[in-house]
């Protein structure tokens, strides 16, 4: 197990806070410049008046980062934090029951894994221990197509 490992996932979750935050201030400052530029275009239509808004557009953009990018990076660290220390993949991850989950990215989770294992073993051996860990899962039938339990890919 790896302690760096660790401190990566406490900072994309402290990077994920921060985004949320400035998400908010985005949206509070938006929303003030909306009631201040209403009073001063009042015949200008609603929709206009946001889709024009610069401040929108960041608040879009760091939203859509926080929750592609910053909240896959974090479950793919978990998933491979879980592996590495011995954790089975239904305690790492317990909503892997719902077929609408979207399936982690488990090369990017390999990587991780290769990255930060101490223990030294081959790509190999890492590779087929983690598709083992996978299928450990014993998910229900109609799961196992969308979690791709090929193993990584």
């Amino acid at each position: 197990m790896s302690i760096y490992l660790k401190i990566k996932i406490k900072s994309l979750a402290e990077e994920a806070r921060m985004i949320r935050r400035e998400e908010r201030k985005q949206l509070g400052y938006g929303r003030h410049l909306r009631r201040v530029d209403r009073d001063a275009r009042v015949n200008t239509p609603e929709a206009e008046r946001w889709a024009n808004n610069p401040v929108f557009h960041t608040h879009s953009r760091l939203h859509h980062h926080r929750v592609t990018v910053v909240r896959t990076a974090a479950r793919e660290a978990q998933l491979a934090y879980g592996y590495l220390r011995g954790r089975p993949l239904l305690m790492v991850e317990s909503n892997l029951t719902n077929e609408f989950t979207k399936r982690p990215k488990w090369g990017q989770v390999l990587k991780l894994v290769l990255r930060y294992d101490e223990s030294g073993e081959s790509r190999e051996l890492v590779e087929e221990s983690l598709r083992d860990w996978i299928k450990l899962a014993d998910l229900p039938d109609n799961i196992k197509p969308w979690w791709g339990l090929t193993g990584p890919t």
